[in-house]
């Protein structure tokens, strides 16, 4: 697994939070520059 750093994990729980999984897991597929399946199974462990 990518290594996320706490900023970047910080910006995660808080787009869940928000209800706002799609923007998450863009932001995912933006920082670390992976797959959207990738992005999103890792958003998914936040959930």
């Amino acid at each position: 697994m990518e290594k996320i750093s706490e900023e970047l994990e910080k910006k995660i729980i808080e787009l869940i939070k928000k209800g706002s999984f799609i923007e998450a897991v863009a932001l995912v597929h933006n920082e670390l520059k992976l797959g959207l399946k990738e992005s999103k199974d890792i958003v998914d462990k936040y959930r």
